[in-house]
């Protein structure tokens, strides 16, 4: 027989969200200034919760605060609670028939293009009197210099910014070929076998020319001979794809090319740094409607397509 799940009140809610919270922020001293609380009540409520789950969730230094593993885990789950239960009392009120106004969205260039944009003719069609007005840029959006209501974000960590966030997944590049023309070059075996090779990369990556890999648990940085740069993905994949060489292109824009054999892996065993994707907006006690219908969304649409590539077994 199925164990009954354990009852749950407003303040263990109010636990995960400062939980929540405090993990976007990056601390429970900018946490308590964005839920109006003290510092100390952040701290007591979330050492509470700890004791009621009987694990630690957070470390705590002078510095930095990061998760636990079971404080990852639980805080996936408390952000889907949270976002399920505010969704159902915006639903008891009638909420989502009365969204109207401009929403003004920032995403980056190829995200945009490739996930965000096909999805939003489901929210345009739930909300008929909302309109969207979507910058894509490949840099660092100031929401309220810019007037910006939402955005999305990719980053290996989120600083703390005032915020509110919410994960949707991970960006993960994977290396890519044309099967053509590896079938034309000597095989790529090793990491440095990229330095003598035709590589493809991003004209403003901060890690341009420089790749870290890492197999089997050990890291190590190649220089692969760059014989392509371009400051847009979507033209290295365009390359890739006509057998320019080889490419760290994100597995969401590449997943189809694999499928029917257009693209190849290289290196399979070996992974690139990965980076979160959040969707961010200004804090507050209650977001506008439009602004949390579009968190809706982007949770619900793009979250499945923002996962880690699969591993190959084996050495």
């Amino acid at each position: 027989m199925e164990r009954p799940a354990e009852p749950h009140d407003d303040d263990t809610l109010f636990a995960m969200s400062i939980l929540v919270r405090a993990l976007a922020e990056g601390s429970l001293a900018a946490a308590a200034r964005s839920l109006h609380l003290t510092p100390s009540a952040v701290s007591k409520r979330l050492a509470r919760l700890e004791q009621q789950l009987g694990v630690p969730l957070l470390r705590r230094t002078t510095r930095s605060l990061a998760p636990t593993p079971a404080g990852a885990r639980y805080a996936e789950h408390a952000e889907r609670i949270l976002a399920d239960v505010d969704r159902a009392a915006r639903e008891a009120r009638g909420e989502h028939r009365e969204i109207r106004g401009v929403l003004r969205v920032s995403a980056p260039t190829l995200l945009g293009q490739e996930l965000l944009a096909p999805a939003l003719p489901t929210l345009l069609e739930r909300h008929p009197a909302l309109s969207i007005d979507l910058v894509l840029v490949d840099r660092y959006v100031d929401l309220v210099a810019e007037r910006v209501d939402v955005a999305i974000r990719i980053a290996p960590s989120l600083r703390s910014s005032g915020l509110v966030a919410r994960k949707l997944g991970v960006y993960e590049p994977v290396l890519v070929a044309s099967p053509r023309w590896l079938a034309s070059v000597e095989p790529i075996r090793e990491p440095r076998d990229l330095e003598a090779r035709r590589c493809l990369d991003l004209a403003h990556s901060l890690d341009r020319g420089r790749w870290t890999l890492t197999v089997g648990g050990r890291a190590q940085v190649v220089r692969p001979r760059i014989a392509l740069l371009s400051t847009q993905l979507g033209a290295l994949h365009r390359a890739a794809l006509a057998g320019a060489g080889v490419a760290a292109l994100p597995v969401y824009l590449v997943a189809r090319d694999l499928e029917r054999g257009a693209l190849e892996r290289v290196l399979p065993r070996a992974s690139l740094p990965r980076r979160t994707v959040h969707v961010v907006h200004a804090s507050g006690r209650a977001a506008p409607a439009k602004v949390r219908a579009f968190v809706d969304l982007v949770v619900e649409e793009l979250g499945p397509a923002l996962v880690p590539a699969a591993r190959p077994r084996g050495r």
